[in-house]
Order: structure tokens, then sequence, then C-alpha cells
């Protein structure tokens, strides 16, 4: 079961903002399920300025020939207005399924390069001074991503940078992966991973650790979040429906952890299709989704859990 991530691109929020002059309606767009870039270029372009306090780790296993450890990766699960025309959005990460894409190996390019020193530059610069890599000579893939301030946001894209590179600038690398006289194509020796930063002066490491504290405190809050992942991601899970004949109901699981305010909030989402179970009068459509969100304080204790969407299979 797929929801099309541009589904929520119709949907749009009224939004009043009161001035001097009285109140005019300014327009929100709904990005949840959009994809970060995608996301923030469109408020950016509505005029909200954006502010993201948690961007969770990319694993180091993630393949950067295969177009992962990139922004766009990322995916909105929660999009929260938190002052005039500021609005916070908490973002997940989903899990590369493959399949894996073939490479090219071209002939007549050097067998090594020098990796290139990108600390300092904008991630829009970076990303296309790497471009095809049968032409760059290697791939770009981001590790940590500090916490994005609103005033940060007004530079679009340009507002993430590059803090520092691995491996350094001048190490030699193989040209494309392409190892000599073998002919084979090894991605892994010439990737570039880089961490960013925004100019705040909260690091990706500090909110790293009070996001899993939440998701710590949270994980073990109700049975019903045993399927979500228990990290800032999503993935596809099998639903257990119970009832006199239980069985599993495919569907997607997002999780994700809102640091906005004061006390943390995880968020877990499910997404099925509602051809395959729906319950009190849900329509039989394919994005039928439950949510769950539960706060939790900076000692780590629930505070409450609130829960909306459609009847989910494993209430049965």
């Amino acid at each position: 079961m797929r929801r099309a991530i541009a589904l929520a691109c119709a949907a749009m929020l009224a939004v009043t903002v009161t001035g001097c002059g009285g109140s005019t309606a300014k327009t929100l767009p709904n990005v949840e399920y959009f994809n970060f870039v995608a996301a923030f270029q469109r408020l950016h372009r509505a005029g909200f300025k954006v502010a993201v306090p948690y961007f969770p780790p990319f694993a180091r296993t993630e393949p950067a020939e295969q177009g992962r450890g990139q922004l766009s990766n990322y995916v909105v699960v929660r999009e929260r207005r938190i002052a005039g025309e500021t609005v916070a959005l908490t973002l997940t990460l989903p899990r590369f399924q493959g399949p894996m894409g073939s490479l090219e190996a071209h002939k007549g390019e050097p067998a090594f390069l020098a990796a290139p020193d990108l600390v300092g530059q904008t991630y829009p610069a970076v990303t296309k001074r790497a471009g095809d890599y049968t032409v760059s000579g290697f791939w770009l893939r981001v590790s940590s991503v500090d916490p994005l301030d609103p005033r940060a946001s007004a530079a679009g894209l340009g507002a993430f940078r590059v803090a520092s590179q691995t491996p350094r600038p001048g190490t030699r690398l193989l040209f494309g992966g392409l190892v000599p006289h073998h002919g084979g194509i090894r991605p892994a020796s010439s990737t570039i991973t880089v961490a960013l930063t925004t100019g705040g002066e909260t690091t990706a490491a500090e909110v790293g650790r009070r996001a899993g504290a939440a998701l710590a405190a949270a994980a073990e809050t109700g049975a019903e979040y045993g399927l979500f992942p228990r990290t800032a991601t999503a993935r596809p899970c099998r639903i257990p429906e119970g009832g006199p004949q239980p069985r599993q109901v495919y569907g997607q699981c997002f999780t994700g952890v809102d640091l906005s305010g004061m006390n943390a909030v995880v968020v877990y989402r499910q997404l099925w299709d509602g051809r395959g179970f729906r319950g009190n009068g849900a329509p039989a459509r394919p994005d039928l989704e439950h949510v769950w969100e539960v706060t939790v304080s900076p000692a780590g204790r629930v505070l409450s859990v609130r829960s909306f969407g459609a009847f989910p299979p494993q209430l049965v």
C-alpha cells in the first residue's frame, strides 16, 4: 500500500493573521507527507519562516549512489504553526527499501581525484558540484543536520552549510568508484560525507539526545506503538487486526519527534488501505490514517496521549 506524498499538495489550511488594520487571511499550505525540500520551498514561497528543531541522523550505511543521504529524503509528519508566520516541521527519515539502481563505468576518466574542499559551502552548491558522479567523480552524503532556526530559514536551502567533511580535502579518492584494472565500481571509495550546520547554537547531537529520551519514554506507554520504528524513521509495517479471525493489514508506519515546544511530542502515524480494512463508517479509500501524539516532559515523564483519525486495525 502506497500513499503518494504529493497527495497533500491540494489541501490548504486557512490561517488568520491579525494586524493593525484588521484581519487578513494567509494561506498555509499543508505539506505533511511532502519531502522536506519540497515542503521547505513551498512554505518559503508562501512567505512563511520554517523551524526544524530536529533532523534525524542518517545511518553510516546510507548508499549515496542510490540517492540517499540527501535533505530530500526527509518526510514531514507534522506541521504546526508556532507563532505568526512561523511553522515548525517534524521530520521522519524513511528507510531505504531499494531496489538498487545500476551504475555505469565510463572509460577515459582519470583513475583518481583529490577530495574537494566543501567546508563552508552551501548545500545547494555542494549538491550541484557533486552532480553526475561520472563527471564530478564523487557522491555526496549527509550524516547529520543541525536544527534550523526560523530566522535562518529566510535564506532558503542556502541556510544549510557544510560544517565538516570526511574524508578531508585533498584525500585521494577513486574517480567515480571505478576500481583500477578491475572494472567494478566501489561507491564507498568515492563518497564524501558531510555534516550540515545552520549557524545556530544548538547542535544535532544535543537535540538527538533529547529526541532519544522522548522516544524511549513514549515507547513504554502503549503496546500499540510496538509496530512503529523506535527511532524517527518510517517503514512498511504489518498492522495486526484483532477480532475472531486475526490477520495483518499492510501499511506504512511513521515515527517523528516534535521538539518545537518545552515538552517533546512523539508522533506515530500509520497509513493503510481502507479497501482492505475500515471501521466505524470510514470510507473505503487507499489512504486511511490514524495518529497518536505522546507528550513527554523534559524529565522523561509522559504527560498525555492524544489520538485521532480513522479507526485503526489494532484496536479491533
